[in-house]
């Protein structure tokens, strides 16, 4: 029998900056506070049973997530003059530190609750072929709470709960005719609650998914292995930014989106001092039915979804006793969609890694690691802004076991 549980709380705080459109330097904004926290637990049972020939794996458990996110704003009036735009002018992000006079305020409150049972079965049927079903209850209730300026004018809060209810089901098959060689096949489906409302605010129905896969998994030795997939992933309701609003508080939902590719992977040891793993897909991700409102064009492509990418890492042993390690490797990614409406493109990505490593004692080791080596300027964009990647940077790792 396995349990988890999990608990986590953030807290941020942000500044936003307005300036006057006519005169060009009067300086307003916002103030805003957000703060989520999340509560999961996990528990399973898990044994062995034959009926007959058949031998049965059996797992059922119990799933519960509890996440809350809150984000509360101060708007501001245009009060402090800047002749020019100077960076340690500008207000830090601390409440109060706007001269002008509050002019708004508002709250979002998201809160959802996932309760979940799930029940699986991994039947030998004979050595060489096992199948895998299974399925999955939620029972969702989401709670939203809109109040001060971001609520809908007819009232000062407003207060929207609902409950969605899915059975997931789930059917696996692996063949393995040799040893070093097995064939496999998966369908499955998933029910993911959303978080965030539309611009009525309206909750967003949960994420509804169907996954089809099917793959090779092949093994040149205990140490080495290779597995190439082709999949197929068709989601509804997933949610995009509401075009309407720069700050991406207001979200649509699109009636499906498609992603079909392969994958590729190589890991393990390739020769005696060399350890090596290599990752690449190809894949397509585009909207194929768009929102109710129009807003998404079918067959736009999705944020952030590149064709192609190639991850290659090694690690080399100096010595048999691995006490000195050297590794590096490199990361691509093609050009990728910045915005839902297509109208421009990322750059591709590379970054190039290393690292060192020492054991000094059997439970002690030092590690050097340097990311991004050659300081390239890496662009990613989440659909409303536009974020750099990691710069040079280098960290150091000392482990001691007891």
């Amino acid at each position: 029998m396995d349990y988890s549980y999990g608990n986590a709380t953030t807290d941020n705080y942000a500044n936003t900056l307005n300036y006057d459109p006519v005169g060009g330097n009067s300086l307003g904004g916002s103030f805003w506070k957000f703060s989520s926290a999340s509560s999961n637990v996990d528990a399973r049972l898990q044994g062995k049973l034959h009926t007959g020939a058949l031998e049965h794996n059996l797992l059922i458990g119990y799933s519960y997530l509890d996440s809350v996110y809150k984000a509360d704003q101060t708007a501001y009036a245009p009060a402090a003059v800047l002749p020019t735009v100077v960076m340690d002018q500008l207000p830090s992000t601390t409440p109060g530190s706007f001269t002008g006079v509050p002019t708004s305020s508002g709250l979002f409150n998201w809160w959802t609750e996932d309760n979940a049972v799930y029940a699986q079965d991994l039947v030998t049927v004979v050595p060489t072929l096992k199948v895998l079903l299974g399925a999955r209850y939620d029972r969702i209730r989401q709670h939203t709470l809109v109040g001060g300026s971001f609520a809908s004018g007819v009232a000062s809060v407003d207060d929207l709960t609902q409950t969605y209810t899915h059975t997931s089901p789930r059917v696996g098959l692996v063949y393995q005719g040799i040893p070093s060689t097995s064939l496999y096949g998966v369908y499955s489906t998933s029910f993911i609650p959303n978080s965030g409302m539309t611009r009525s605010h309206e909750n967003l129905p949960p994420e509804q998914g169907t996954l089809k896969e099917a793959g090779i998994k092949y093994a040149f030795s205990q140490r080495l292995t290779a597995n190439v997939a082709v999949f197929d992933l068709t989601r509804k309701n997933i949610s995009f930014c509401d075009p309407t609003d720069p700050n991406c508080f207001y979200l649509i939902v699109a009636g499906e989106t498609r992603s079909r590719g392969v994958e590729l992977d190589l890991n393990g040891q390739v020769v005696e001092r060399l350890r090596l793993n290599v990752a690449a897909s190809f894949l397509k991700a585009w909207v194929a039915q768009p929102d109710p409102g129009g807003n998404l064009t079918a067959g736009n492509e999705l944020v952030g979804a590149p064709r192609r990418t190639l991850n290659v890492f090694g690690v080399y042993s100096l010595d048999r006793g691995r006490r000195w390690e050297l590794g590096g490797g490199v990361y691509y990614a093609s050009q990728a969609q910045a915005d839902d409406a297509n109208s421009f493109t990322l750059p591709e990505i590379l970054e190039i890694d290393v690292m060192a490593a020492y054991r000094f004692a059997p439970n002690g080791r030092f590690q050097l690691d340097i990311k991004n080596l050659t300081n390239r300027h890496n662009v990613a964009s989440d659909g409303s802004a536009l974020t750099f990647g990691q710069p040079l940077s280098a960290y150091a790792t000392l482990h001691i076991g007891f």
